[in-house]
């Protein structure tokens, strides 16, 4: 028969190194790891979504930072087809009803209107603003 406490001294033990590891790969950047981005392994990716209903964007503003590849997903939950387009950054995508696209941007900073240019959708305020800054 095993002896009870030798099974929880192993047990303690055990759980001492998972803690342990754990803690050591949460600084593993401290511990001689390289950050990627500090070593110019490219910057970062950005997530947004901007949501196309009848007639309007969701959310009709959005901030992102400059100089930074962004990827905008664009599901439409419309019954109808809309469009997302930028002049200034020569954006002009077509999404159908129940689709979704993805497109990837990087702009300087500034601020952008975004729009439907389906026709009478930006009429009736589809419309939104894209400020770009600097991080």
């Amino acid at each position: 028969m095993k002896d009870p406490r030798r099974q929880t001294h192993h047990v303690r033990r055990y759980s001492a190194a998972i803690l342990g590891l754990t803690l050591l790969s949460g600084c593993a950047p401290f511990f001689g790891q390289e950050d990627p981005e500090a070593v110019g392994g490219g910057p970062s990716v950005e997530d947004v979504t901007i949501t196309m209903v009848d007639v309007d964007f969701n959310p009709n503003k959005e901030i992102i930072p400059a100089g930074t590849e962004v990827m905008v997903h664009l599901p439409n939950e419309g019954s109808l087809g809309h469009n997302f387009s930028i002049d200034e950054l020569d954006i002009d995508v077509d999404v159908a009803a129940g689709e979704t696209k993805t497109i990837t941007l990087e702009a300087p900073a500034g601020t952008y209107t975004y729009y439907c240019a389906k026709p009478g959708h930006r009429a009736l305020g589809m419309e939104g603003t894209l400020r770009v800054v600097q991080p």
